[in-house]
């Protein structure tokens, strides 16, 4: 019989139910390595990242793409409900084994997200695969209500990256023998840090009596939504904090922040992405014979343009 899987990651949680350890069902594999078919390639990543996390659990059973030509164990296939990252798969050994991942709609979702939900779908059909049932109180794979039983990343640009939990390991080994092996990392970034800004040029106009600021932000790094900015007299700013301290979000016009009168001027400027975390800073350096009174008035950045 197919068992439907509803992830947390995308539906609501069902009630807890009694268990709170690992639970088997279905019939133990025969073989050490179970083959399988890939009919759904837009889950080639996910497919090929719960295969390695289970390849790597110590468990004595492994999965292996089947030779061209050969009837596989296992087909992974493309599922018909659109029910956000979800699946189905049969529990333990089935002649004709069958995981379904389901298609879903990726609007608005953010990407990261989406790529770590689908790879814990495949994780938790292939231990279905394996014979593990459902579990409710443990952070497991197998668990309906992953994401509220295991602990929380503890900065908001990570996830919990790793797929299985040692509750997923224990029951495989039960089953099928073998040693854990060290387990993955629990959490990672989902959004790298901030890179330093690029081609800082500080310009003083004379005419204007003003400074002109323009940099560009890394293209690989759209997400940088702010630059944070001081410019001071002699030296660099060590943070960007304190009364001379501004800030850009897209182009924008600053304040004098104290410079003053002629003398060389250092400016020091942070990027910043979504989380509030800063990159840099970037240093820029001009000198000003005069006059007495300056003002920070333009700030550019091509980038957003």
């Amino acid at each position: 019989m197919l068992r439907p899987i509803l992830l947390a990651v995308a539906v609501s949680l069902l009630a807890a139910g009694p268990a709170d350890a690992y639970s088997l069902g279905g019939k133990k594999w025969r073989s050490r390595t179970i083959t399988y078919s890939v009919k759904a390639p837009q889950y080639n990543e996910a497919i090929q990242a719960a295969v390695a996390a289970w390849n790597a659990s110590g468990v004595r059973v492994r999965f292996r793409p089947v030779k061209r030509g050969r009837r596989p164990d296992v087909r992974i296939v493309t599922g018909r409900q659109r029910s956000g990252p979800s699946g189905d798969a049969h529990l333990g050994y089935y002649r004709r084994s069958r995981v379904r991942l389901n298609p879903f709609d990726p609007a608005g979702k953010d990407p990261a997200w989406l790529a770590q939900s689908m790879r814990v779908v495949v994780a938790h059909e292939l231990g279905h695969v394996l014979g593990l049932k459902h579990t409710f109180r443990p952070c497991s794979v197998m668990n309906y209500g992953r994401d509220e039983k295991c602990p929380k990343p503890p900065a908001p640009w990570q996830l919990r990256c790793r797929l299985l939990e040692p509750d997923d390991v224990r029951g495989a080994l039960k089953r099928y023998g073998g040693r854990a092996k060290p387990f993955a990392p629990e959490f990672c970034d989902f959004a790298p840090p901030p890179l330093p800004p690029e081609g800082l040029t500080m310009t003083y106009d004379p005419a204007a009596q003003v400074f002109n600021l323009s940099w560009v932000n890394n293209p690989a790094q759209p997400y940088l939504f702010a630059a944070q900015w001081v410019v001071s007299r002699d030296a660099c700013a060590p943070a960007p904090t304190g009364a001379g301290a501004q800030t850009a979000v897209g182009p924008a016009t600053g304040v004098n922040p104290g410079a003053g009168a002629r003398g060389t001027y250092c400016v020091a400027l942070w990027t910043q992405d979504r989380f509030g975390r800063l990159a840099g800073p970037a240093i820029a350096w001009v000198t000003v014979p005069g006059p007495e009174y300056l003002e920070v008035r333009s700030v550019t950045d091509p980038a957003w343009d």
